[in-house]
């Protein structure tokens, strides 16, 4: 739709669809100039200069570049079964978006089902891919969907996933996360030969107990998107996805993969600068280089803290608001401490200046009455 209403207003550079192959025919039968007007064509097929251009991208391709200084890889997953498709399943895909400056992605999904029930299961090599990102400290947010709450009978899913299964898909990435941290990569250099004795071929997908999975996931954001609206009533402030978010959160924090869950909420951008003395948001930024950089203090007398959190949710705010009481408690202290030394100093030079005008009244007394005793030990001192 957003194509539709955009495509006459479209001036500058070529602007291009990416997708894969299936995608991108899928798009072709619905912008043909008889469902919807037709706006977008092939690269080399002639068209109006305002024309969109397809793009399609090979689930074997690297990153590829598709604006400045940004690049992204995808992969094909499967969205149901589809007794008309070639393969038995709805495709649908998986991006990674990565900044090419900072080497920082984030992870995006479309719809998907559970890997344990699929025909053509593909999401385990996703999260091999996403377990070396993570395992260098590259990737850090996951969209992901879930669709359905608990008690979601597997016949009724069509293709989406429910709070038990997304638990399932956090193992699976935590476990491809453990074992990316045990292996031990070949030289470049003797890659070739390390692929031809054998070591580079293709591992058997496992299993680890869930002790082995503990903390995995440790500073990995799970953004759960694509919750259906149900007839449910939920109290003031809550909605379908702050429920179903909150059962994943509860499933995901028994396992202990220490990954963070939170619901995706309209206008929500992955980057906010926040200040610490109060714990309000100042202003949206987009950050070039990560989602976690100092920025300089922005008040007069550089009291207030500000750093570039990611969207926070109440779990955050409460440790956040605690380290600021923490930090307050501590620069109060010194300020008594720097305030107790400053009293003790303008003592000390008190005496200092009341001894040093003393022996100018003895050194003037000299020349009169020769000092004895105490006096004549302090002058010749």
């Amino acid at each position: 739709m957003s194509m539709v209403i955009t495509a006459g207003s479209q001036d500058g550079p070529t602007k291009y669809i990416y997708g894969l192959e299936r995608t991108i025919q899928v798009l072709e039968t619905l912008f043909n100039g008889l469902i919807w007007p037709k706006l977008a064509a092939r690269i080399g097929e002639p068209a109006p200069p305002f024309f969109y251009r397809y793009r399609p991208v090979a689930p074997s391709e690297k990153y590829l570049q598709i604006a400045p200084s940004i690049s992204a890889r995808t992969f094909p997953i499967s969205h149901g079964s589809n007794d008309q498709s070639p393969d038995g399943t709805y495709e649908s895909s998986a991006w990674f978006v990565r900044n090419d400056q900072s080497s920082q992605e984030f992870l995006f999904f479309g719809d998907v089902e559970p890997d344990s029930i699929s025909l053509l299961p593909r999401t385990r090599a996703v999260w091999k891919h996403a377990a070396r990102r993570i395992r260098r400290k590259q990737l850090h947010t996951i969209f992901l969907e879930c669709s359905w709450r608990n008690g979601r009978k597997n016949k009724e899913l069509y293709g989406h996933l429910s709070p038990p299964h997304v638990l399932d898909e956090m193992r699976n990435l935590a476990t491809e996360v453990v074992l990316a941290t045990r292996e031990q990569p070949p030289p470049s250099r003797l890659s070739f030969l390390w692929n031809l004795l054998g070591y580079g071929t293709q591992r058997p997908e496992v299993t680890l107990p869930d002790r082995e999975l503990k903390g995995a996931l440790e500073g990995v954001r799970l953004v759960v998107i694509h919750c259906k609206a149900t007839s449910e009533t939920f109290p003031p402030g809550k909605s379908i996805a702050d429920v179903i978010s909150a059962e994943v959160r509860e499933l995901v924090k028994g396992v202990g993969l220490g990954l963070e869950v939170v619901a995706a909420k309209q206008g929500m951008t992955i980057g906010h600068v926040f200040c610490l003395s109060c714990i309000s948001q100042l202003r949206k930024v987009a950050c070039p280089t990560c989602n976690w950089v100092p920025v300089v203090p922005q008040t007069s007398n550089g009291a207030c803290v500000i750093r570039l959190y990611p969207e926070i949710g109440e779990d955050e705010t409460a440790r956040l608001k605690q380290e600021n009481n923490t930090l307050q408690t501590v620069n109060k202290s010194l300020e008594i401490s720097v305030k107790d030394a400053e009293r003790a100093l303008r003592e000390k030079i008190k005496e200092c200046e009341d001894l040093k005008n003393e022996l100018k009244k003895l050194k003037g007394q000299r020349t009169q009455t020769p000092p004895t005793g105490y006096c004549r030990r302090v002058i010749e001192a």
